[in-house]
Order: structure tokens, then sequence, then C-alpha cells
């Protein structure tokens, strides 16, 4: 295990360098002492360590006086982000002067800048501290290096310190915070090669038949989402990265269902556990997998067919719908007027598998 990961410590390094790595050899950027050894609590943790840094003499280098190590920034990705770029900031507030920029290093591509939904986050959080983001390489003569408290894997579990940290977003009273007795959190509206399900707009056709409301977190701002997550009695998520937030301001008396597209859904299963002591039920009626044949992440970007009719008699059992309510299957036209679109995205180069193994 990498120094401190899940232990809550906050490390002063001197004249610290942080190096920006280009977007081929991202995984080599890093956090450096005067004399070019690593500061190995500054390691980025998966399951394994994401990056491995390497010293490296840097021209130009700019200088900050006093900063906060925030970690590494993998924006644009929006599940990345929430659960890995967020892992530090439970410092923040421990710091004499809560004006120290916090400093991140690039982690998934080195030209993306800061998002708007993360600045949102952090003021939301109660931290008032500019955010800045290392393109080449900077100097710091008082680095604060926070220890990493969240993460994916097995540090998705988390440790109370952050957990309390995160807690303050659903204690806060939320004017005009839309409030409903069911929602339905969809990926309806991305592109259908970004993960899906085929057909969820029936899905959703059905659903609201069920008095669910239908919502698009990706277009929602950040604080609209997390009032529709506090505020709402009974959720089903599509299984897909809403949930990481959704996880870390979930209440132990809400109703939780996650429709899988995948393997499964246990690391979201996992960690709202964890965060709230709730237990999410899941639904896993795939058929079938349609991969891309040649990427470098299939798995993420698989779409999944599933049975309709056997959903909903899972979603009747778990007291999610109702038996008598309209319900439908699309038809065959539907599922291939989907596919046909999913297949032109990889130029119709895709494979079918019961599994993703």
């Amino acid at each position: 295990m990498i120094a401190n990961v899940l232990t809550p410590k906050i490390q002063l390094v001197s004249d610290a360098l942080l190096i920006s790595a280009g977007p081929k050899e991202r995984t080599a950027s890093g956090v450096f002492n005067p004399d070019g050894t690593i500061v190995e609590s500054a390691i980025h943790s998966r399951n394994t360590p994401f990056n491995l840094p390497v010293f490296r003499i840097i021209k130009d280098t700019k200088f900050i006086d006093s900063c906060i190590f925030g970690g590494f920034l993998f924006a644009p990705h929006f599940g990345h982000t929430i659960v890995e770029s967020t892992a530090r900031l439970w410092a923040a507030r421990y710091l004499v002067d809560s004006s120290y920029p916090i400093v991140f290093l690039p982690g998934l591509d080195s030209t993306v800048k800061i998002p708007q939904f993360f600045k949102d986050l952090v003021y939301l959080l109660g931290l008032e501290s500019p955010l800045y983001l290392v393109s080449n390489s900077l100097r710091c003569r008082k680095l604060f290096v926070p220890s990493q408290l969240f993460g994916l894997g097995k540090y998705l579990d988390s440790h109370p310190e952050f957990i309390t940290f995160f807690h303050q977003l659903r204690s806060k009273k939320r004017s005009g915070g839309s409030k409903f007795d069911k929602v339905y959190v969809s990926r309806a509206n991305y592109p259908l090669h970004h993960g899906s399900l085929i057909c969820e707009k029936h899905l959703e056709d059905n659903l609201r038949q069920q008095e669910y409301e239908i919502v698009h977190p990706e277009r929602l701002s950040i604080e609209e989402q997390i009032a529709i997550y506090t505020n709402s009695d009974t959720l089903l998520f599509s299984e897909g990265s809403a949930l990481h937030l959704f996880a870390m301001v979930a209440h132990k008396h809400q109703k939780v269902g996650i429709i899988c597209r995948r393997w499964s859904a246990q690391q979201f299963v996992n960690q709202i556990n964890s965060f709230c002591g709730l237990n999410a039920k899941t639904f896993q009626n795939v058929t079938d997998y349609i991969l891309p044949q040649d990427h470098h992440h299939p798995i993420a970007n698989s779409a999944a067919v599933i049975n309709f009719e056997n959903l909903k008699a899972d979603l009747v059992k778990a007291g999610f719908v109702n038996k008598d309510s309209p319900w439908y299957s699309p038809t065959k036209k539907h599922f291939d007027e989907e596919i046909k679109i999913y297949a032109s995205a990889f130029e119709n180069n895709i494979r079918w598998s019961k599994s993703l193994a």
C-alpha cells in the first residue's frame, strides 16, 4: 500500500517540485523533494499505484509560495473526477490559511481545463481556495500533501473523515431544490458508444407510466443533482458515474435500485453502503453485450441489450413498479435501429458476447 492511503495525515514538503508529464506519459507525473526523490504520499493509488513519477529537469518552472496538493485531476471524465480528484480535499479545512491554492496534476488529459462542475463541488464543500492545474512544472516553497482517503477499487470504502466531510453536502438546506417521490437517473442522452442500455428511451417511457421523474444529470448543475439525490425517496439508476456522486450524499432511508449494463454494479453498492449504510438493489437483466472489436477499453464502451419483461418482473418483486401499470418492450426494429447507430461509431467493427470476459 502507498504511504498514508486511508490514514488521515498531512505532510509538509519544503521546496517541492510538481512535474506534469505529457499525454502519453501522464503516469510519470508526480511530486518530488528538492533532491529529486519521490514524495511517496503524493502517489495516487487505485488497487495499485496509478503513477510512477520520473524526475527530470524542466525549464521555465513556475513558483508559488504555499499550496495544498489536491492530487490528480481526472477530467473530463465525471466519475473519475468525483471519486479520484476529491480524495485529498478533506484536509483543506484543517489548514490555517484557507486561501492556499489547491494544485492538481493532470490525470487523463494534460490539455484539459478544470471543469465547472468540479469548481462548483469544491465551493459547495465550503472551500474557497483557488484551484490550479499544473501544465508543466511548479516549484512550491511549502506544499501540504494530504493523504488519499478515497479512490477506485478497494478505496471506494473510504475513511470516516472523508465521509463526514462529504456529508455536509446533504445536510445543507437547499432553496428551490427539486423533490420527487420517484426518480429515474438515465444515461439515454449519452452517445450509445459511451456505454449504454439499448433502447433506454423505451425504458424511460415505461417508468414515466409508473410516475417516475426522468433525470439526465449531465443537463443539471452539480448543486441541482445533489438536491435531487438528497430530496428524493425512491431512485432508480441506469448504472453509471452518477452513482458515485449519489453515494456521497445518500440517506439510509432511501430506496435505491441499479439497472446493470455491465457484469455487476457491486462497486456502487459497496460505495453507497460505506457512506450511509444503505443496501441498494441491483437488477441484472442483460441478455447480450455488444462491444467494439478493437478498442483500448471495450468494457467502458459496451452496449447492453436487456430483457424488458424480465426487468419489469424483477422491479415489481422489489417494489419499484406496479404490476398492473402499462409496460411495453421495444420491437426488433427498435433494437436493430439503435444497434446500427452503435455499430456506426466503430465503423461496424463490433462483436456480440454473452459476457464481458
